[in-house]
């Protein structure tokens, strides 16, 4: 409009400034609307999905999530609902003391399963403070008190066998002074309208799923996810972000949706990361978008 009227004044003043003078007014303008546009689309889009629970690091990250060709999930804290959960006990009586620290070590990690073990034991006691206390990831937690060392974590880290039972389950190992003691397996329950979300996914990107725990929920992901070759389980941090640098490699731009613990990784690996949060307290430095659980 400014150019328009432009242009008729100068056209009627002096004819031979009115094209420059309209020129300038859209050399001026237009790039300064386009200027502007961008920065406010980000911003409200940004403001928008922070609504929706999903809270990304920059906007620069929402720009990469527009190109995604494929979505890789983790199980156990991501599909699975934290907090939700059968843990049942099972090997050799434990003192109330033995409880009580390893549920306080438990509650020093924000890995899903240590929350399930800490919920369960919901013991208190007097403070014994933990010594040299540790979390060696994808292997589980170490901690020394009065010269003992106490373990919560996989058979391997703790120097358990596998039995046949627990093989394909969920679980978590304790040892006092390289002596198992026994182990909590977990049965998790997952998200509601987690099949209706895989099945409208499916019809836009490529889908996988990359865990850690055993294969015994197999069949059930192989019917939520329609397929089996892409379900991968036995994987370690290691594994996972060698698979999606595979993904990268082989052309594809890659969301990885963890639970921001043993997935940092691959969450830095991937092109877009995201991880699921109880809380945005429990945030993932390595991701680009924190998901909170109630929003999944």
């Amino acid at each position: 409009f400014i150019a328009i009227a432009t242009g008729f004044f100068w056209l009627v003043r002096d004819p031979s400034v009115a094209l420059n003078a309209v020129s300038a007014v859209l050399i001026v303008a237009c790039p300064c609307a386009l200027a502007l546009s961008f920065p406010f689309a980000f911003g409200n889009s940004v403001r928008l999905l922070g609504r929706q629970g999903l809270y990304l690091k920059n906007a620069h990250a929402l720009a990469r999530m527009a190109e995604v060709t494929a979505v890789v999930f983790d199980k156990t804290g991501t599909l699975t609902r934290k907090g939700k959960a059968e843990v049942v006990y099972s090997g050799k009586e434990l003192t109330d003391r033995d409880k009580f620290i390893f549920a306080e070590m438990a509650s020093q990690s924000g890995h899903p399963l240590s929350r399930y073990v800490a919920s369960f034991l919901n013991i208190k006691g007097e403070d014994v403070g933990l010594n040299s206390f540790r979390e060696i990831s994808g292997s589980g937690l170490r901690a020394t008190v009065d010269g003992v060392t106490y373990k919560l974590g996989s058979a391997a880290f703790t120097g358990a066998e596998v039995e046949k039972a627990y093989a394909l389950r969920s679980t978590v190992y304790l040892a006092i002074d390289k002596e198992v003691f026994g182990v909590f397996t977990i049965d998790k329950a997952y998200h509601h309208g987690l099949e209706s979300l895989i099945s409208k996914l499916k019809q836009k990107f490529k889908l996988y799923l990359i865990s850690g725990d055993g294969d015994g929920e197999r069949k059930r992901m192989e019917h939520v996810f329609g397929q089996s070759e892409s379900l991968h389980f036995n994987q370690s941090p290691h594994d996972k972000k060698a698979f999606i640098s595979g993904l990268r490699d082989s052309g594809e731009i890659t969301a990885m949706i963890g639970d921001g613990l043993n997935d940092s990784g691959a969450l830095m690996e991937s092109d877009f990361g995201v991880s699921i949060a109880d809380d945005v307290f429990r945030f993932a430095p390595a991701s680009d978008a924190i998901l909170t659980s109630a929003s999944f």
